[in-house]
């Protein structure tokens, strides 16, 4: 501890990591936050920062504001704000130490309903589920946090249901807190940006949507809908390609058609005309051939799915 040194706008500093670490604190005021935040750094933590994106939950990065302290209930973000308490790491700050082991962090790669159990206390449960933002190449971090041990300070507006955090699992990038409120609360909007029960979080540019279901002093639960980008797959398993079929006669035309969630119809054309539309399976459409001889046409088939997905094929026909 050093006497404040002149001019210095510094109360504090530390080595991030190092071996050994160094704190300096430039300043006789006691308060023990000071020293657990410097600590974070040899523990090679960074500062819990917030990102605030109006009024959406999240939007393209510029157009919200960063704040690299924006996290006040981390005790590695602007704890003068949560004056006298002190907190907990957040969950991210957590496992980038391995106080939450991998054992308890599951990454949604499917639409699903999942459970968090708080970060207070370990458990071998799930406490962080990840999900990815595919068009920043990060995660998202959902946590569930409740008033125990040095957060037993933490406010009631956090403790009502998941904490949303982006991240990119490295210790040396800082953490970003997430508005599910945008636009209320106090703390700078943030003393209520968990979710709550009921509530909705959508990521409108990667199609993702966290809502909450329920929580209980234990864990919340959530369901996490993922956009579907898969194409559905189709097969025209009748009449082959280039076969020849009787003049003025109606043949069947027979697809095969699959989905990761659902096939929603199947639509048949002829020559690019749409002769038939069928909802369910078998998927199949008659269609009347020619009168003349050595007429070929394209028989076409197209499967949608519930997200707009939809995949073509086409075989062509000659009478004879």
């Amino acid at each position: 501890m050093f006497a404040d040194p002149e001019n210095c706008d510094y109360i504090a500093g530390a080595s991030l990591g190092g071996e050994p670490g160094w704190i300096a604190v430039y300043s006789a005021f006691w308060d023990p936050r000071i020293y657990a935040d410097e600590l974070g750094h040899n523990l090679t933590l960074q500062h819990a920062a917030s990102l605030k994106c109006r009024m959406l939950f999240i939007d393209f990065y510029q157009n919200c504001i960063y704040d690299e302290y924006g996290d006040y209930f981390d005790i590695m973000g602007n704890f003068w704000y949560v004056t006298p308490y002190i907190f907990h790491f957040n969950a991210p700050h957590k496992l980038g130490l391995n106080w939450i082991g991998p054992a308890s962090v599951k990454e949604a790669t499917a639409t699903g309903t999942y459970q968090i159990y708080h970060s207070e206390t370990s458990t071998t449960n799930t406490q962080i589920l990840k999900v990815y933002k595919a068009d920043t190449n990060v995660y998202y971090y959902l946590s569930y946090r409740q008033p125990l041990g040095f957060g037993a300070g933490l406010y009631y507006g956090l403790a009502q249901g998941a904490s949303i955090h982006l991240w990119n699992n490295d210790p040396l990038y800082q953490t970003q807190f997430l508005d599910s409120t945008p636009m209320v609360g106090d703390f700078n909007c943030f003393g209520d940006a968990t979710l709550s029960d009921g509530q909705e979080a959508v990521d409108q540019i990667n199609g993702l949507t966290f809502t909450q279901l329920s929580h209980n002093g234990d864990f919340t639960e959530v369901q996490v809908t993922l956009a579907d980008k898969i194409q559905p797959e189709i097969y025209i398993t009748c009449p082959i390609y280039n076969q020849l079929v009787k003049q003025k006669k109606y043949i069947k035309v027979q697809a095969a058609a699959t989905d990761n969630i659902g096939v929603t119809k199947v639509e048949f054309r002829r020559n690019g005309v749409v002769k038939c539309i069928v909802f369910s399976e078998p998927f199949f459409c008659n269609m009347y051939n020619a009168k003349v001889k050595g007429v070929q046409v394209t028989n076409s088939a197209t499967a949608y799915d519930a997200a707009g997905n939809s995949t073509s094929i086409q075989t062509k026909v000659t009478t004879k």
